[in-house]
């Protein structure tokens, strides 16, 4: 391998020693299916980009421990070496953490119950299973490094770990530093700050650069000086200024490059899907989110592979980047500079970000931040004048950049650009004559100082401003303008419309430019399917169907990563016994996540979606029986990519599933009666008291008012647990801040307004008395209001047993049941907490289209299957209490893609009947035909 094939300094990045910009757009494998691989890396090509970066996820090779796949779909070498075909460059990034808004943010689940772990630190336990890891991907990722087999320039270890709190942020970034050299990486190594915070992020590590992510409101003026601190600093440092991730939008990337970017990385710039059980849950909602299979943010390459507008205005920023080149590649931004912007509407920077060109001229970025569509004057060194005969328009989020006093001889020409307010779209050598191509949206100014004495104009007005020759087209239409030069060479600049000049295939050199149009490559017409009949089986004793592999839980409940399941669903079966009187209120799940439907003795008692926190299903009717068989589907919509102490399930250690019950048979309101005692310096209280604490007030929790700020102290307690009872929760109803319990003297746990219950099953006895001290802080009176303490009691099952089914299982058992199924028209009703399979006709699909699968209905959930692929999960249009929220993309869309179509295809749909006391609909299911895949020739 030769050595140096990449390099960074504070001027820029070199590749093979030659300067580059990297445009560098997200392209995730695991996200598109291995037959469109090749599609979506030549549409990234064909958009101008000249870079990929790739996470690869660590459990979606180890989907269980020691069970690794890096065949077919998860083929990694394929990918790498399909994109070197492509001639893409890549930035790898195998985490471990990837973020990602993928389960788990790529970490496998087993590790979540694994004793003494902390991860994403300096652990031992952690770093022991990251070498499994990087000992399996870092190979593959040194064979595809550039001059080996492949086009990989750097490689990125963790991720934006400065949002997370990791105790030694050196060494753990230290260890996975040289795991990487050791397994065979010698390009740079690279890490990224999330917020800025670059040493937190392991920037300042001897032998690895720092990157930054910027995801900015488009409206902010202030950006980039935010930016061009950064750009300052690094370069203090010897590093360029590398943004490893930002918005799609090519506008904000213009702000950005003038800001002296070197790597602009548009985030998810290439859309997918979250195929099977791999979408996660973080804190985009309220705070809890859901994140939808569609995985798509306005990206310029669509989930479907279908082109936006952002395409071709990539196509128009890489074009205008390639006609500079070196130049541009190794411009400085300056912040001292002599421009002058005079504007109606706000404008970035306010006024201009400036990038001198290496050797001389300039680019300027004049960004439009304000809510309306404006324009502007630009005056150079306090005479030149831009445009001077023409009206410089911005769109409100539009960057316009136009070029200064920039020498002809970075072309090999002789003269000057003294401005243009034109972009450059191709500048192209062929011999003796150069090609120029500029576009504009309106009208277009362009000024030379030329010693030629001879320029003819077509489709365009010439005029003389002194030694000035200035150029004015109309961008509606198509002008040209030949230069021949005293020394024989010639100029042909061809003047295009902002839209045709997105869309150039070929330029010749007598300027002529072939020129496609914008839906030359766009999806053909589309048509929709809505399947007359289906197939469909009830799911009978869904909730036992996967005893087989049953487990027994040794008489306590548990979550289900800490018993080998890790994705899909979990199915808890246990028994209880009241006692002499007892009657059930109802049932408190406990510590439960993500979507839990409950059963009793066969009665379907509703759902509850759950972050983590216990929660309350009431009972509305009188029970009878003195044994209860309860049952409880539990299902993981996904672990959190991210790590937010709100709620447990929004925490990146949080598992799975339920850790008990309490089968309610008394509900005891103790807001009243608290001893209180004022101040933080008052926590003897919780071991102890001393005589003259019996003065201190007695009165309703938070009842105390005073003018400190904060109002902090403990509010202490004596209870006794009813008779006959052997578990316990704590509910703090109305809780607005911040409050610790403790039980005897003994922490139990935190608690704050999204999290404000606690299980007290291991501290309390129903035959003693228990002090319970609770820390309560607040700010402001009105957090203090309404505040209810409420207890839970009752009892516990005696008995658990824990069954779990991941996809597979879930396809073998539609495909055994459905063989007897009967034929039914929709709409379909499901009673509440009833499941059924669906299945359609199997030649309702042609093998050349891929397919938009849509369901319709309420108060249900659907499960997609394809030819034993799970395709998603679609919410049906639920009430609020069973209907997360929805982040990430388009709730109501799956994918089914044409490569993993048959003649014949095996198409089932598991419907869910989901909220207690009201019927499922399924009223109409949708294919949507779409040809999005294209070979440009």
């Amino acid at each position: 391998m030769e050595k140096n094939l990449v390099s960074m300094n504070k001027n820029g990045i070199y590749i093979r020693g030659k300067s580059e910009i990297i445009m560098c757009s997200s392209l995730f494998y695991f996200r598109i299916p291995k037959g469109m691989w090749r599609d979506r890396l030549r549409k990234v090509k064909t958009a101008g980009y000249n870079c990929i970066d790739v996470y690869f996820p660590w459990n979606y090779h180890e989907t269980s421990e020691g069970k690794w796949e890096f065949s077919e779909e998860k083929d990694v070498a394929e990918y790498l070496k399909m994109a070197a075909e492509e001639k893409l460059l890549i930035i790898a990034r195998p985490g471990p953490y990837i973020c990602s808004e993928w389960d788990c943010g790529g970490l496998p689940g087993y590790l979540l119950s694994k004793k003494s772990i902390k991860l994403r630190d300096n652990n031992e336990v952690y770093l022991k299973y990251v070498d499994e890891w990087f000992r399996r991907i870092i190979p593959i990722l040194s064979e595809y490094q550039l001059g080996k087999k492949g086009t990989i320039i750097a490689v990125q270890v963790e991720n934006e770990l400065d949002f997370y709190n990791c105790e030694d942020v050196q060494g753990y970034i230290e260890k996975l530093r040289d795991m990487a050299k050791n397994y065979g990486i010698t390009v740079p190594i690279t890490v990224c700050a999330g917020q800025g915070e670059v040493a937190n992020a392991g920037g300042t590590v001897e032998g690895v650069i720092p990157t930054l992510n910027f995801y900015p409101d488009i409206h902010d003026g202030s950006f980039e000086g935010k930016v061009k601190n950064y750009y300052e600093s690094l370069k203090e440092l010897q590093f360029p200024l590398l943004v490893t991730e930002t918005h799609r939008c090519h506008s904000l990337l213009k702000r950005e490059l003038c800001s002296g970017a070197k790597f602009l990385g548009p985030y998810n710039q290439v859309g997918g899907f979250d195929f099977g059980y791999t979408t996660s849950v973080n804190n985009w909602g309220q705070p809890l989110g859901y994140m939808t299979h569609h995985y798509g943010f306005g990206s310029m390459i669509g989930p479907y592979g279908e082109l936006t507008e952002e395409f071709f205005e990539a196509r128009l920023m890489n074009d205008f980047i390639s006609s500079f080149g070196e130049v541009l590649a190794e411009a400085e931004a300056v912040s001292n500079h002599n421009f002058k912007i005079s504007s109606d509407v706000a404008l970035g920077n306010f006024g201009a970000s400036v990038l001198r060109l290496k050797n001389d001229g300039f680019v300027v970025g004049i960004a439009n931040v304000d809510t309306k569509d404006g324009s502007a004057v630009i005056t150079y060194d306090d005479k030149q004048v831009i445009p001077q005969k023409t009206i410089f328009n911005i769109n409100e989020g539009e960057c316009r950049l136009i070029s200064v006093n920039v020498p002809l001889s970075i072309w090999g020409l002789q003269g000057t650009i003294v401005y243009s307010t034109a972009e450059f779209s191709r500048v192209m050598k062929f011999g003796t004559t150069t090609v120029m191509i500029l576009n504009a949206e309106e009208e277009g100014e362009i000024a030379f100082k030329l010693s030629s004495s001879y320029i003819k104009c077509e489709g365009a007005v010439l005029e003389k401003n002194g030694e000035e020759k200035v150029i004015i087209f109309n961008a509606k239409e198509r002008g040209k303008c030949n230069v021949d030069f005293p020394n024989g060479s010639k100029l042909i600049i061809r003047f295009l419309p902002r839209t045709e000049a997105a869309c150039i295939i070929e330029v010749k050199e007598n300027g002529d430019v072939i020129v496609g149009k914008k839906d030359f490559l766009k999806e053909c017409e589309s048509f929709k399917i809505s399947p007359v009949n289906l197939k469909k089986k009830n799911i009978e004793n869904f909730n036992r169907k996967f005893d087989a592999d049953k487990i027994l839980l040794d008489g306590k409940a548990d979550f289900m990563e800490s018993n080998g399941l890790y994705r899909g669903y979990g199915f808890y079966n246990s028994k209880a016994l009241l006692y002499g009187t007892q009657k059930v209120l109802g049932y408190v799940l406990h510590n439960a996540a993500d979507i839990l439907s409950l059963y009793v003795n066969d009665k379907f008692l509703g759902t509850k979606l759950s972050g983590g926190t216990c929660v309350f299903i009431k009972e509305d009717e009188e029970v009878q029986d003195k044994e209860l068989n309860i049952i409880v589907r539990s299902e993981i919509w996904g672990h959190s990519n991210f790590s937010d102490s709100r709620l447990p399930a929004m925490s990146i250690h949080s598992l799975k599933g339920l850790s008990g019950i309490t089968v309610v048979t008394n509900i005891k309101n103790i807001s009243t009666g608290w001893r209180y005692y004022k101040g933080i310096h008052c926590s003897y209280c919780i071991n102890e008291d001393k005589a003259e604490d019996k003065l201190r007030p007695i009165l309703a929790f938070a009842g105390f008012n005073n003018p400190e700020q904060p109002q902090a102290g403990y509010y202490k307690k004596t209870i006794k647990a009813s008779p006959e009872t052997n578990s316990c929760v704590l509910f703090m109803d109305n809780l607005n801040s911040i409050a610790k319990v403790y039980v005897d003297g003994k922490f139990v746990k935190e608690l704050n307004k999204y999290d404000f219950s606690v299980v007290l099953d291991d501290y309390l006895d129903c035959t003693a008395y228990h002090d319970v001290v609770i820390y309560y802080e607040a700010r402001f009176i009105e957090e203090s209001k309404d505040i209810n303490i409420r207890i839970f009691e009752g009892v516990k099952p005696l008995s658990w047993i824990l069954s779990g089914a991941e996809e597979r299982k879930l396809w073998e058992n539609a495909v055994s049941v459905i063989k007897g199924a009967n034929t039914i028209q929709l709409p379909l009703i499901l009673k509440p907490g009833e499941a059924a399979w669906l299945g359609a006709e199997k030649n309702i699909l042609q093998k050349n289209y891929s397919y938009e699968f849509r369901c319709k209905g309420q108060n249900g959930k659907a499960t997609v299957f394809l030819n034993g692929k799970m395709i998603g999960r679609l919410w049906l249009n639920n009430d609020k209490e069973v209907m997360p929220i929805l982040k990430g993309g388009n709730p109501d869309s799956l994918y089914l893609p044409q490569c993993w179509l048959k003649e014949s295809n095996d198409i089932y749909v598991m419907v869910e009947a989901l909220a207690a006391g009201r019927e499922a609909v399924i009223s109409e299911i949708e294919f949507k035909s779409m040809k999005t895949e294209w070979i440009l020739e």
